[in-house]
């Protein structure tokens, strides 16, 4: 089972690997569609670190067209501890 924190790494790690930063986003439901192999207490915690991580600022959620779209804020400072 995966904690928390290294779904917080996990989510922000991919989105830096994909270049879905600042500017550039992603519609959500795309961004979790790993989550679909994962059972529901681990869907669970996911869904509690991502919401985590907008509170914290370090993704940006932003509501395009009709999809609600995610990406990782521009200021390296903010996610650079879960990248390490």
């Amino acid at each position: 089972m995966v904690s928390k924190q290294e779904f917080k790494h996990l989510l922000v790690r991919k989105l830096r690997n994909k270049g879905i930063i600042g500017a550039a986003h992603k519609p959500e439901k795309n961004f979790l569609r790993f989550l679909r192999n994962c059972d529901k207490a681990e869907q669970k915690m996911a869904f509690d670190a991502l919401e985590e991580l907008i509170k914290e600022e370090v993704i940006i959620r932003a509501k395009k067209n009709r999809d609600v779209h995610v990406s990782l804020t521009s200021d390296v400072k903010k996610y650079a501890q879960y990248i390490a």
